[in-house]
């Protein structure tokens, strides 16, 4: 799976700790000297935090308390 621009973000700790947010930047970082893994950076606007985060895509698919939901930016 592919993060894109628009996707939901749900957060949803097991002490309780949730939250909701949406990508707002994706950044493709690949040419620098960085892991290859580690080449995409997401920006993501949290509602509750009202906040922007960071964090790499390899991370945000591999968290145990993110669930992704497609933004379905491209239905016509």
């Amino acid at each position: 799976m592919q993060i894109e621009l628009g996707d939901m973000i749900h957060w949803e700790h097991e002490s309780g700790d949730t939250d909701v947010g949406w990508v707002v930047c994706v950044e493709n970082r690949a040419g620098e000297e960085v892991d290859e893994e580690l080449t995409t950076l997401i920006y993501i606007q949290w509602v509750l935090e009202d906040c922007t985060d960071h964090l790499w895509e390899q991370s945000v698919l591999e968290h145990p308390y993110i669930t992704i939901t497609k933004g379905g930016q491209d239905d016509q």
